[in-house]
């Protein structure tokens, strides 16, 4: 295949005709129980055409004598001299060519010629740079890479600080909010003690006849809602920075 000419040669080309060769392919069966279909192509090795174009599977820069054209520069050179050199001959051959179109218009395709072959044998040393400069930009992204990489892992540190800072402060609030809960737990139940005795000495009092001093003695009734109140709201927040700290910790 890799010998035959393009079949056709278009900007928008039809499929090859061997396509129809597959088309009752089926997946899951075996090519040598499907006589009627053909086994892949083998790989190209060499040369191959596609769309009317010539390509090699060989990953390397083909030389100027390759591409029909003159090499001006030797086989053993440096490619920075002899691009410094190059560049000082373009410069000259355009100035030669400016007075060429000046002082005898017609013998101006000499200079194009030679300025054209000029900037191929350029663009050839350049392209042979082109490894270097892959190789180049490859060390430049993975060292990027790297960086941002290290700038995330020292965020993440730096977050990972800020949260165990939260969950030290947030239990040594639980702690204190315990504490608080348990003293008035305490006085809760003192409360409950006084209202039983008040309310023992208020029914010896009414039996005796003598109410006033029993008021004097026993707490009042606002005094023990808000302080009732005020455990229901401890317990409500302990409850809710409970639940807060179990979210973290998740």
């Amino acid at each position: 295949m890799a010998s035959n000419p393009p079949v056709v040669v278009s900007k928008f080309p039809a499929p090859p005709p061997f396509y129809k060769l597959y088309e009752s392919y089926k997946k899951d069966v075996p090519f040598e129980e499907q006589p009627n279909i053909l086994p892949p192509p083998k790989p190209v090795l060499e040369n191959y055409t596609t769309f009317g174009n010539n390509y090699t599977t060989q990953d390397a820069l083909p030389s100027l004598e390759e591409q029909g054209r003159t090499r001006l520069y030797p086989e053993d050179f440096v490619p920075v001299e002899e691009l410094k050199k190059l560049n000082r001959s373009i410069l000259f051959t355009y100035l030669e060519l400016l007075d060429v179109l000046i002082n005898n218009p017609e013998h101006y395709k000499t200079k194009v010629e030679h300025l054209e072959l000029l900037f191929v044998n350029m663009h050839h040393l350049m392209n042979g740079y082109r490894p270097h400069q892959a190789r180049d930009t490859l060390i430049v992204m993975l060292e990027d890479q790297i960086q941002r990489r290290k700038q995330e892992s020292q965020e993440l540190e730096s977050r990972l600080q800020k949260t165990r800072e939260l969950l030290q402060t947030s239990v040594a609030q639980l702690q204190n909010t315990d504490n608080h809960m348990n003293t008035n737990e305490s006085n809760e139940n003192n409360i409950s003690i006084e209202i039983d005795n008040s309310v023992n000495g208020n029914s010896k009092t009414r039996n005796n006849g003598s109410a006033s001093n029993s008021k004097s003695n026993s707490p009042s009734k606002n005094t023990i809602i808000e302080q009732q109140s005020e455990t229901d709201n401890i317990k409500e927040n302990y409850s809710k920075l409970r639940e807060i700290l179990d979210n973290v910790s998740d």
